[in-house]
Protein backbone atom coordinates (compact mmCIF):
# COMPACT_ATOMS: atom_id res chain seq x y z
CA UNK A 1 0.00 0.00 0.00
CA UNK A 2 1.04 3.73 -0.39
CA UNK A 3 2.23 5.47 2.21
CA UNK A 4 3.20 9.45 2.16
CA UNK A 5 6.76 10.24 2.71
CA UNK A 6 7.40 11.89 6.47
CA UNK A 7 7.83 15.14 6.07
CA UNK A 8 10.75 16.80 7.23
CA UNK A 9 10.45 20.37 8.66
CA UNK A 10 12.60 23.03 6.55
CA UNK A 11 14.17 24.10 9.47
CA UNK A 12 14.98 21.24 11.63
CA UNK A 13 18.39 20.84 12.28
CA UNK A 14 18.53 17.04 10.77
CA UNK A 15 17.32 18.64 7.46
CA UNK A 16 19.47 21.54 7.67
CA UNK A 17 22.88 19.72 8.03
CA UNK A 18 21.84 17.23 5.41
CA UNK A 19 21.49 19.58 2.75
CA UNK A 20 24.38 21.60 3.79
CA UNK A 21 26.45 18.35 3.31
CA UNK A 22 24.53 17.09 -0.09
CA UNK A 23 25.46 21.39 -1.23
CA UNK A 24 28.91 20.67 -0.35
CA UNK A 25 29.21 17.95 -1.94
CA UNK A 26 27.43 19.00 -4.88
CA UNK A 27 29.52 21.74 -5.79
CA UNK A 28 32.68 20.08 -5.27
CA UNK A 29 31.58 17.67 -7.76
CA UNK A 30 30.98 20.56 -9.80
CA UNK A 31 34.01 22.59 -9.45
CA UNK A 32 35.83 19.41 -10.07
CA UNK A 33 34.57 18.57 -13.22
CA UNK A 34 34.81 22.05 -14.29
CA UNK A 35 38.54 21.87 -13.34
CA UNK A 36 38.97 19.48 -15.59
CA UNK A 37 38.29 21.24 -18.80
CA UNK A 38 40.91 23.15 -20.58
CA UNK A 39 39.63 26.73 -20.27
CA UNK A 40 39.21 26.67 -16.71
CA UNK A 41 42.72 24.47 -15.69
CA UNK A 42 44.34 27.44 -18.39
CA UNK A 43 42.65 30.76 -16.33
CA UNK A 44 44.00 29.19 -13.08
CA UNK A 45 47.42 28.14 -14.31
CA UNK A 46 47.83 31.74 -15.69
CA UNK A 47 46.31 33.32 -12.37
CA UNK A 48 49.22 31.17 -10.28
CA UNK A 49 51.71 32.38 -12.94
CA UNK A 50 50.84 35.54 -12.84
CA UNK A 51 50.60 36.00 -8.50
CA UNK A 52 54.30 34.17 -8.53
CA UNK A 53 55.78 36.58 -11.03
CA UNK A 54 54.36 39.50 -9.28
CA UNK A 55 56.17 38.46 -6.23
CA UNK A 56 59.28 38.21 -7.45
CA UNK A 57 59.80 40.68 -10.45
CA UNK A 58 60.80 43.80 -8.40
CA UNK A 59 63.47 42.75 -6.97
CA UNK A 60 64.34 41.00 -10.30
CA UNK A 61 64.46 44.50 -12.28
CA UNK A 62 66.51 46.20 -9.77
CA UNK A 63 69.15 43.11 -9.99
CA UNK A 64 68.56 42.90 -13.79
CA UNK A 65 68.98 47.02 -14.81
CA UNK A 66 72.43 47.06 -11.81
CA UNK A 67 73.45 44.38 -13.87
CA UNK A 68 73.49 45.64 -17.29
CA UNK A 69 74.60 49.10 -15.80
CA UNK A 70 77.67 47.82 -14.28
CA UNK A 71 78.78 45.76 -17.14
CA UNK A 72 78.33 48.81 -19.79
CA UNK A 73 80.49 51.16 -16.53
CA UNK A 74 77.57 53.51 -15.68
CA UNK A 75 76.99 52.37 -12.39
CA UNK A 76 78.85 50.09 -9.81
CA UNK A 77 76.71 46.82 -8.98
CA UNK A 78 76.43 47.85 -5.51
CA UNK A 79 75.42 51.12 -6.07
CA UNK A 80 73.41 50.33 -9.28
CA UNK A 81 71.02 47.64 -7.05
CA UNK A 82 71.00 50.51 -4.29
CA UNK A 83 69.78 52.96 -6.73
CA UNK A 84 67.24 51.46 -8.13
CA UNK A 85 66.09 50.07 -4.76
CA UNK A 86 65.17 53.42 -2.83
CA UNK A 87 63.87 53.82 -6.30
CA UNK A 88 61.53 51.74 -6.23
CA UNK A 89 60.37 51.94 -2.50
CA UNK A 90 59.67 56.01 -3.30
CA UNK A 91 58.41 56.36 -6.29
CA UNK A 92 56.37 51.99 -6.63
CA UNK A 93 53.57 53.36 -8.46
CA UNK A 94 56.07 55.37 -10.72
CA UNK A 95 58.14 51.57 -10.54
CA UNK A 96 55.29 49.38 -11.05
CA UNK A 97 54.32 51.47 -14.29
CA UNK A 98 58.02 51.64 -15.69
CA UNK A 99 58.63 49.61 -18.38
CA UNK A 100 61.78 47.39 -16.70
CA UNK A 101 59.22 45.93 -14.53
CA UNK A 102 56.84 45.39 -16.95
CA UNK A 103 59.13 43.47 -19.35
CA UNK A 104 60.10 41.72 -16.36
CA UNK A 105 56.81 40.50 -15.18
CA UNK A 106 55.89 39.24 -18.70
CA UNK A 107 58.35 37.72 -18.66
CA UNK A 108 57.89 35.34 -15.74
CA UNK A 109 54.26 35.28 -16.22
CA UNK A 110 54.63 33.72 -19.42
CA UNK A 111 57.51 31.13 -18.39
CA UNK A 112 55.72 30.04 -15.65
CA UNK A 113 52.10 29.84 -17.30
CA UNK A 114 54.01 27.83 -20.20
CA UNK A 115 54.97 25.35 -17.33
CA UNK A 116 51.95 24.99 -15.62
CA UNK A 117 49.52 24.62 -18.98
CA UNK A 118 51.85 21.38 -19.89
CA UNK A 119 52.01 20.33 -16.05
CA UNK A 120 48.38 20.49 -16.76
CA UNK A 121 48.09 18.61 -19.86
CA UNK A 122 50.46 16.18 -18.79
CA UNK A 123 47.77 15.29 -15.99
CA UNK A 124 44.91 15.40 -17.75
CA UNK A 125 46.22 13.43 -20.66
CA UNK A 126 47.79 11.16 -18.24
CA UNK A 127 50.94 11.68 -20.85
CA UNK A 128 54.57 12.14 -20.25
CA UNK A 129 55.45 16.05 -20.85
CA UNK A 130 58.74 16.10 -19.69
CA UNK A 131 60.51 17.21 -23.11
CA UNK A 132 57.40 19.61 -24.71
CA UNK A 133 57.84 21.35 -21.17
CA UNK A 134 61.22 21.76 -21.62
CA UNK A 135 60.97 23.13 -25.40
CA UNK A 136 58.01 25.15 -24.68
CA UNK A 137 59.63 26.93 -21.63
CA UNK A 138 63.27 27.19 -22.97
CA UNK A 139 61.35 28.84 -26.37
CA UNK A 140 59.08 31.44 -24.49
CA UNK A 141 62.19 32.18 -22.12
CA UNK A 142 64.29 32.74 -25.08
CA UNK A 143 62.05 35.23 -26.91
CA UNK A 144 61.09 37.16 -24.42
CA UNK A 145 64.59 37.44 -22.41
CA UNK A 146 66.70 38.06 -25.16
CA UNK A 147 63.97 41.06 -26.08
CA UNK A 148 64.31 42.09 -22.23
CA UNK A 149 68.31 41.92 -22.20
CA UNK A 150 68.20 43.45 -25.88
CA UNK A 151 66.18 46.25 -24.25
CA UNK A 152 68.00 46.80 -21.37
CA UNK A 153 71.58 46.74 -22.59
CA UNK A 154 70.56 50.00 -25.33
CA UNK A 155 68.04 51.67 -22.26
CA UNK A 156 71.22 51.63 -19.78
CA UNK A 157 74.37 51.93 -22.12
CA UNK A 158 76.57 54.39 -22.61
CA UNK A 159 76.94 54.14 -26.00
CA UNK A 160 74.49 55.11 -28.69
CA UNK A 161 72.10 52.60 -29.61
CA UNK A 162 73.19 50.41 -32.47
CA UNK A 163 71.94 46.90 -34.32
CA UNK A 164 72.58 44.20 -31.29
CA UNK A 165 75.21 41.90 -33.24
CA UNK A 166 74.85 38.02 -34.07
CA UNK A 167 76.98 36.78 -31.52
CA UNK A 168 75.14 38.84 -28.28
CA UNK A 169 72.18 36.83 -29.63
CA UNK A 170 73.74 33.45 -30.03
CA UNK A 171 75.29 34.04 -26.09
CA UNK A 172 72.14 34.83 -24.57
CA UNK A 173 70.55 31.99 -26.43
CA UNK A 174 73.11 29.53 -25.05
CA UNK A 175 72.51 31.36 -21.67
CA UNK A 176 68.73 30.76 -21.67
CA UNK A 177 68.95 27.22 -22.85
CA UNK A 178 71.35 26.12 -20.01
CA UNK A 179 69.12 28.49 -17.11
CA UNK A 180 65.77 26.81 -18.61
CA UNK A 181 66.77 23.27 -18.32
CA UNK A 182 68.31 23.59 -14.97
CA UNK A 183 65.56 25.21 -13.57
CA UNK A 184 62.46 23.10 -15.43
CA UNK A 185 64.13 19.92 -16.75
CA UNK A 186 67.09 18.77 -14.06
CA UNK A 187 64.98 19.61 -10.76
CA UNK A 188 62.87 16.19 -10.99
CA UNK A 189 66.71 14.58 -11.93
CA UNK A 190 67.80 16.19 -8.85
CA UNK A 191 65.50 15.90 -6.57
CA UNK A 192 65.27 12.01 -7.37
CA UNK A 193 68.98 11.99 -6.73
CA UNK A 194 68.98 13.89 -3.51
CA UNK A 195 66.16 11.20 -2.40
CA UNK A 196 68.11 7.76 -2.93
CA UNK A 197 71.76 8.78 -2.63
CA UNK A 198 71.06 10.85 0.58
CA UNK A 199 67.93 10.63 1.63
CA UNK A 200 65.80 13.25 1.83
CA UNK A 201 62.07 13.07 1.94
CA UNK A 202 60.33 14.53 -0.94
CA UNK A 203 59.28 17.62 0.18
CA UNK A 204 63.11 18.78 1.06
CA UNK A 205 64.65 17.48 -1.60
CA UNK A 206 62.02 19.03 -4.68
CA UNK A 207 62.88 22.37 -2.80
CA UNK A 208 66.49 21.56 -2.79
CA UNK A 209 66.60 20.88 -6.52
CA UNK A 210 64.64 23.94 -7.10
CA UNK A 211 66.43 26.43 -5.54
CA UNK A 212 70.25 24.93 -6.16
CA UNK A 213 69.87 23.91 -9.91
CA UNK A 214 69.03 27.08 -11.11
CA UNK A 215 71.80 28.66 -9.25
CA UNK A 216 74.36 26.52 -10.07
CA UNK A 217 73.62 27.03 -13.74
CA UNK A 218 74.64 30.62 -12.95
CA UNK A 219 78.22 29.91 -12.51
CA UNK A 220 78.29 28.50 -16.25
CA UNK A 221 76.14 31.20 -18.05
CA UNK A 222 77.71 34.48 -16.27
CA UNK A 223 80.52 34.51 -18.68
CA UNK A 224 78.17 34.68 -21.69
CA UNK A 225 75.88 37.45 -20.38
CA UNK A 226 79.03 39.56 -19.79
CA UNK A 227 80.56 38.69 -22.71
CA UNK A 228 77.38 39.27 -24.55
CA UNK A 229 76.71 42.97 -22.55
CA UNK A 230 80.05 44.16 -23.57
CA UNK A 231 80.28 43.05 -27.46
CA UNK A 232 77.50 45.36 -27.80
CA UNK A 233 79.38 48.06 -25.06
CA UNK A 234 82.85 47.42 -26.50
CA UNK A 235 82.48 46.37 -30.33
CA UNK A 236 86.40 47.07 -30.72
CA UNK A 237 87.64 45.33 -28.15
CA UNK A 238 90.10 42.66 -28.21
CA UNK A 239 89.51 38.57 -26.93
CA UNK A 240 92.60 39.48 -24.30
CA UNK A 241 90.56 42.50 -23.38
CA UNK A 242 87.05 40.48 -23.23
CA UNK A 243 88.43 38.03 -20.92
CA UNK A 244 89.92 40.24 -18.85
CA UNK A 245 86.70 42.00 -18.42
CA UNK A 246 85.18 38.91 -17.84
CA UNK A 247 87.40 37.87 -15.04
CA UNK A 248 87.04 41.45 -13.49
CA UNK A 249 83.32 41.30 -13.16
CA UNK A 250 82.54 37.13 -12.93
CA UNK A 251 82.44 37.69 -8.82
CA UNK A 252 80.30 40.18 -8.33
CA UNK A 253 78.20 39.66 -11.13
CA UNK A 254 77.54 35.99 -10.37
CA UNK A 255 76.81 36.97 -6.88
CA UNK A 256 74.06 39.00 -8.32
CA UNK A 257 72.87 36.80 -10.93
CA UNK A 258 72.71 33.62 -8.62
CA UNK A 259 70.61 35.59 -6.23
CA UNK A 260 68.67 36.75 -9.55
CA UNK A 261 67.85 33.44 -10.76
CA UNK A 262 67.82 31.90 -7.55
CA UNK A 263 64.45 34.22 -6.57
CA UNK A 264 62.90 33.86 -10.21
CA UNK A 265 63.46 30.03 -10.68
CA UNK A 266 63.60 28.99 -7.17
CA UNK A 267 61.37 30.92 -4.71
CA UNK A 268 59.08 32.24 -7.73
CA UNK A 269 58.94 28.71 -8.76
CA UNK A 270 58.09 27.42 -5.57
CA UNK A 271 55.65 29.68 -4.81
CA UNK A 272 54.08 29.08 -8.29
CA UNK A 273 53.95 25.21 -7.71
CA UNK A 274 52.13 26.19 -4.05
CA UNK A 275 49.79 28.12 -5.53
CA UNK A 276 48.82 25.35 -8.00
CA UNK A 277 49.11 22.70 -5.99
CA UNK A 278 46.68 24.79 -3.72
CA UNK A 279 43.73 25.06 -5.88
CA UNK A 280 44.54 21.44 -7.78
CA UNK A 281 43.62 20.43 -3.30
CA UNK A 282 40.57 21.77 -4.01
Amino acid sequence: AWRPTPHVPPFAPNGRRKRRKKDKKELKRRFQKAREGWMVAAGLDACAASAAAALVSPIIAVIDVAVVENASGLRKLGEGMKHHGKKALNSPSKFFTSREFQAVWALYAATYATANWLDSYSRLKHTDAHLAKFVATTLVNLQMGISKDHAFTQMFSVVAPHPFPLKCYALFTLRDCITMGASFSWTQDASDWLQNVLGMNVSKADLTSQLGCPSISQLFTTPMHLLAVDIYNRPMVSNRGRLLFVKKEYPGTTVARVGRVGIAFGIGGVVNKMLVKAYNSI
